[in-house]
């Protein structure tokens, strides 16, 4: 009896000793991905000095000629993934976690990633057939995996247990995607990886935050930038996770990888949105101006067919969409006012930078906070009726504006649509269709726009107006009179219309310059306030010119009480 009483005396020493030992002060990261994640920028010499003595790193790889040990922790100076790895967006997250933390909080990070890997290299049941088929073309990544014991998930394993006896694990920190671009399957193999991890480190389900950047952006004309659109779904899957923004990071010249400085500002945004959901707001980069891309149809797109297509974006311009989605501009200081920008195409692309971002940020210097529309293209592969499909899409994009205006502070109100060449043509749609609801909308949130912009729009799409591209694409070379009736939108112009801003160059040899003005006097005749400005000259596509384009724009928006 005194033998048992001993041993459970022992007992509950040293389970005091591990409790003890366990730091709930040293807040510990698990770094996961591709080469993004694993660290492709040069290390300058700024980034290998000044490194606070609480930022530690555990070396999950033998690195003789760094004098690491795997298993060992030491001072979290880069590479911080293998022996020969390059600046990673941790670097600095940890400084930056570091400088707006209390004095006794230290970080430590577990890094493992592999360059050129798919998301499956970490399952914890498939990843050797990943890597005996399809990485098996790749000996360089098969090499870097045997550095891992040749299973990545279980030395990320086996390294967050062990500092696990020493900190409190917080978060991961994720950055993949290149290498699985277009798979739709990615957040569900996501969300495996993140369950299987929480349960091997005897965490609680959905108990920590996942973070996941953004790749390479359109904006930078980013060959993966597509994937973005996938990625944003993610917290649809994992409730604790969130997507950190790549917008304005520059890129190196195979459009796959951040430089340097784009790595540094990479890591600062992690821990932005780290230490926002700690409870300390720090204005930071693109994290202070941008919320997520919000994914229009969370439960599935409304006539949506399986097919191949696959997004692709090359230099701000997109086709082939198939996830329709809404990336949100915050004003500095928001007014209130809120405009859907719709960039044109002709409803073959979308010209997401030029007639899209650029616009937002404009916009944003007048306190207008700003959603840029990126909608399915019509085609009979992807939707059962195309001609509906983006109408769809701008429909949801102001419904959900209006449901989730007091969120960002706006007026339920002041919600216009604008809408550039064919942009302008589904710009005016819902601006003339809003009637009937093309979506589920149990809720009869109104989907009439409170006034609309169109810049050198598609408007009628008989035979004398219509630009040939835009109605071939939308309604197919062999359109009903009924459906060229229906979608020629001066014709569906009712005393209920919104105000509306019109402007258009008189030498359009693209869009003619008719379309606008048949829509400005059908509006007109309604007795629907209206402004045009023609501009002689400027061909199609004329605000890449005419700097000044928007001037009397904002003086319309100023008598119509939408800006200060």
């Amino acid at each position: 009896m005194k033998n048992t009483f001993k041993l459970i005396i022992l007992s509950l020493v040293l389970l005091g000793q591990h409790v003890f030992a366990q730091d709930p002060n040293f807040h510990i990261y698990l770094c996961i991905g591709q080469s993004n994640m694993e660290g492709p920028a040069p290390v300058e010499a700024r980034d290998t000095t000044s490194i606070d003595p609480r930022f530690r790193l555990l070396s999950a790889v033998d690195c003789p000629e760094l004098g690491r040990k795997k298993g060992e922790w030491y001072p979290a100076k880069p590479p911080l993934c293998r022996c020969n790895t390059r600046l990673s967006p941790a670097d600095y997250f940890g400084r930056t976690m570091l400088e707006n933390l209390p004095a006794n909080i230290k970080i430590g990070l577990v890094h493992v990633a592999v360059a050129g890997s798919k998301i499956e290299i970490f399952d914890k049941v498939g990843y050797k057939a990943y890597l005996d088929s399809s990485a098996a073309e790749r000996p360089w990544m098969i090499s870097m995996s045997d550095q891992y014991g040749g299973n990545p998930y279980a030395r990320l394993v086996e390294m967050a247990l062990l500092a696990q006896k020493k900190g409190v694990i917080k978060g991961i920190l994720l950055h993949q995607g290149e290498s699985n671009t277009g798979d739709v399957l990615w957040p569900a193999k996501v969300k495996k990886i993140y369950n299987d991890l929480l349960a091997d480190l005897h965490l609680a389900p959905n108990s920590i935050p996942l973070l996941a950047g953004e790749l390479l952006n359109a904006d930078q004309g980013g060959k993966c930038a597509s994937m973005n659109s996938i990625i944003a779904t993610l917290p649809q899957s994992i409730p604790n996770a969130f997507v950190i923004p790549s917008r304005g990071l520059t890129g190196t010249p195979d459009k796959l990888h951040f430089t340097s400085e784009a790595i540094r500002e990479f890591g600062k945004r992690y821990a932005g949105k780290m230490l926002q959901l700690s409870g300390i707001n720090v204005k930071m980069g693109e994290n202070s101006k941008s919320g997520d891309i919000i994914n229009l149809f969370p439960g599935g797109v409304p006539g949506a067919r399986s097919s191949g297509v696959k997004e692709t974006s090359v230099n701000g311009v997109f086709r082939g969409v198939t996830t329709p989605t809404l990336e949100f501009f915050k004003a500095e200081n928001p007014n209130g006012t809120a405009v859907i920008i719709v960039p044109g195409g002709g409803y073959g692309v979308i010209v997401y930078q030029g007639e899209g971002i650029n616009i937002a940020r404009e916009l944003n210097q007048k306190g207008i906070s700003a959603f840029v529309l990126k909608y399915r293209l019509p085609d009979d592969q992807i939707m059962t009726d195309k001609k509906i499909g983006p109408l769809q899409d701008a429909q949801q994009a102001i419904k959900y504006v209006r449901d989730n205006a007091d969120k960002w502070g706006i007026d339920v109100h002041k919600i216009g649509i604008m809408g550039f060449s064919a942009g302008g043509h589904l710009a005016s749609s819902a601006a003339t269709h809003f009637k009937k609801s093309y979506i589920e909308n149990s809720s009869n949130t109104s989907l009439r726009p409170d006034f609309q912009i169109l810049v050198y729009p598609v408007i009628n799409l008989g035979d004398s107006l219509m630009h040939k591209g835009s109605r071939d694409n939308l309604l197919g070379k062999n359109a009903s009179k009924e459906d060229i009736l229906l979608f020629s939108n001066d014709l569906q112009i009712t005393p209920d219309s919104p105000p509306a801003y019109l402007t258009h160059a008189a030498d359009d040899k693209v869009v003619d310059v008719d379309n606008s003005i048949s829509y400005f006097e059908k509006l007109r005749r309604q007795k629907v306030d209206v402004e045009m400005h023609i501009y002689p000259k400027g061909d199609h596509g004329f605000i890449f010119k005419h700097k000044g384009w928007m001037e009397p724009l904002f003086d319309w928006m100023k008598r119509n009480n939408l800006v200060k």
